[in-house]
């Protein structure tokens, strides 16, 4: 074996991802590599890259790193009718709406909205209702459970990543 065919097996190369497509087109849209990316979120190279590997992260370590960099991550559970399940926005517009919110109202509200109550999800996830009810409790979920209630609903998970507002983003 030549030196060159070992130097490239020995390259990890980031895994294929579903849960968190999201976050793979986002890097590439604002062309930053992993690295990059860490640094600007004031994270490690290797959390990033763990998420990726494990295709899973926290909600709110998703929100905490996009807080960082000036953009928000607003998920949302509709009915099959949507064009297109990923929006990123990279220029900011004027007409964002930045109130906070508890980041796992669309959840509970698609919920409601589709007459699901947390008996029934908890059987369909294979978890206990008090699981479900911690992450209203604590608003902290796992994004994987975001596609897989949204499978088990027949839903599609709307991901939008936008910028906030520069004058918000400056106050935070």
């Amino acid at each position: 074996m030549s030196k060159e065919s070992t130097n490239k097996s020995q390259v990890s190369k980031k895994p294929q991802t579903y849960n968190l497509k999201f976050l793979d087109l986002f890097l590439k849209k604002m062309k930053w590599s992993i690295p990059e990316f860490a640094d600007k979120v004031d994270m490690t190279k290797a959390a990033v890259y763990h998420w990726f590997k494990v295709d899973d992260m926290q909600l709110t370590t998703l929100h905490n790193a996009f807080d960082k960099i000036g953009y928000e991550v607003i998920f949302s559970m509709e009915m099959p009718n949507m064009d297109d399940n990923i929006k990123i926005e990279i220029d900011p517009k004027d007409d964002i709406d930045t109130k906070p919110r508890k980041r796992l109202n669309f959840l509970r509200s698609a919920l409601y909205d589709n007459d699901i109550d947390q008996n029934r999800l908890a059987r369909k996830l294979g978890i206990d209702v008090e699981t479900i009810d911690y992450w209203f409790r604590h608003d902290k979920c796992y994004i994987s459970y975001f596609f897989r209630i949204a499978k088990f609903t027949g839903m599609k998970l709307k991901v939008d990543i936008r910028p906030i507002k520069k004058e918000d983003f400056l106050h935070k």
